[in-house]
């Protein structure tokens, strides 16, 4: 693989990160929408709750307040997810932008030596009495130079880059963890508030209060 391949690669890598990041932001954006727009449903639920039967509105408004504390969830798991999951990509793709700087540092190194070397070739074809003394051993020289110069950024590019690799392997390797163990609990405690209101459902006295009494008043009186 030539070294711009490479180096295209690498860019693509980054691209990537940032696109997880700009999507993921949305997405949590999206979650505390739909918190904000859950109040109205909750609300409802309780102004509703008010009219029915003693064991259905306790049922209810069990409903309407287990909804509350899944949504203040979610909004705790957000802040967390921006936390330990954004937050990490972020240090990824500045860590990034400092090794593409040795990547654009041996990138420049490697077209200024094909320029030399460029050069080199069209004096090498030239007639030796169309030469100026001296020409061909400094332009040698000069590719000499150049190759060595491209060697160590080259070096420093790729130490750079199995640096950053093995460093995002362990941060992705932790960011991963972390998002499974955020999701894991914040649904584990959606599960374990919901069995309160089916216990609630359950304890709904039907037999006893689906009669209701109506008074018909006499208007002629």
């Amino acid at each position: 693989m030539s070294f711009k391949k490479v180096i295209d690669k690498l860019k693509l890598s980054s691209s990537a990160i940032s696109a997880v990041i700009k999507e993921n932001n949305q997405y949590l954006d999206a979650e505390l929408r739909v918190s904000k727009e859950a109040q109205e449903g909750i609300n409802a639920l309780k102004t509703y709750a008010a009219i029915e039967t003693p064991s259905l509105e306790d049922a209810i408004n069990t409903l309407a307040t287990t909804l509350e504390s899944i949504e203040q969830a979610r909004e705790a798991k957000v802040s967390q997810l921006r936390e330990k999951f954004i937050g990490p990509l972020n240090e990824i793709v500045e860590e990034m932008k400092i090794r593409d700087a040795e990547l654009r540092e041996a990138e420049r190194a490697k077209k200024d030596l094909d320029k030399l070397e460029a050069k080199l070739a069209k004096l090498k074809a030239k007639p030796k009495e169309k030469l100026k003394p001296g020409q061909k051993e400094a332009a040698k020289s000069s590719v000499s130079a150049a190759q060595e110069a491209y060697e160590k950024e080259e070096a420093e590019a790729k130490a750079a880059t199995e640096a950053l690799n093995k460093k995002k392997l362990e941060k992705l390797q932790e960011i991963l963890k972390n998002l499974s163990e955020i999701e894991k609990s914040f649904h584990e405690k959606a599960l374990e508030l919901m069995g309160v209101v089916k216990e609630k459902a359950e304890a709904i006295k039907v037999e006893e209060e689906y009669k209701i009494d109506i008074q018909i008043l006499d208007l002629d009186k």
